[in-house]
């Protein structure tokens, strides 16, 4: 019930402002995605592009949906935070949808690095009452939300991947060429992770790595 409850609030309240706002370019820089695309063949590196992020997507509505929840299940502190990890789990998933596969619109470069970084950052501080000060579990104010440790449990897979986008592309394919198979799946420069990573990316080295990966040899590779 609680799952079905989280689930519910993220996919059809919250999602649909995710999934038509969270990191695409902001507006009037639209027409950038076609000069870093031009640019990139002509430039070591592909130009910024400035993105909506969590805070101006939808960190209003879920900062309510959290005091909403705490308000209402405050007396019971057990079941207020069940719901509160289940929400932050299901906001995860939605965030890595939009990260793996936001479509056209969403493909990424190392400069995209820090403000993905902040946004996961910020949901913690939102699940968590924290603004940096506090960093125990339990209450904040009289209302309850996660511990620190609790919400970034739910965060660190999706982390671990992030870790890996403050690389260029051209890093990423020399780490995955350098064993990172034999590495941990849950380690930032595992070959899944790597992969998940370039597939975010249209560059020519990502592309390529990518192509490779897909192919039978590749793949076969990639898996041991």
């Amino acid at each position: 019930c609680v799952w079905l409850l989280a689930a519910k609030v993220v996919r059809y309240d919250l999602f649909p402002s995710l999934h038509a706002q969270l990191y695409t370019p902001m507006p009037g820089t639209r027409a950038a995605l076609a000069t870093a695309r031009a640019g990139a063949a002509e430039s070591a590196g592909v130009p910024a592009i400035e993105r909506v992020g969590l805070e101006a997507a939808v960190a209003v509505e879920l900062a309510q949906v959290i005091g909403a929840v705490g308000a209402r299940l405050g007396g019971q502190p057990a079941l207020c935070t069940d719901v509160l990890a289940a929400l932050l789990a299901e906001v995860v998933s939605a965030i890595e949808s939009v990260l793996f596969d936001g479509g056209p619109r969403r493909r990424f470069s190392q400069t995209d690095h820090g403000l993905i970084s902040r946004d996961l950052e910020l949901l913690i501080e939102l699940f968590t009452g924290s603004t940096g000060q506090s960093r125990g579990g339990g209450e904040r104010g009289g209302a309850v939300r996660l511990s620190r440790a609790q919400a970034e449990m739910c965060v660190r897979p999706l982390l671990n991947v992030v870790m890996a986008t403050a690389m260029d592309s051209s890093v990423l394919v020399a780490k995955l060429q350098a064993g990172a198979a034999s590495l941990p799946a849950d380690h930032p420069c595992s070959a899944p992770n790597l992969l998940r990573v370039l597939r975010m990316r249209d560059d020519p080295d990502a592309t390529s790595a990518c192509a490779a990966a897909e192919s039978p040899s590749g793949a076969q590779s990639t898996n041991k």
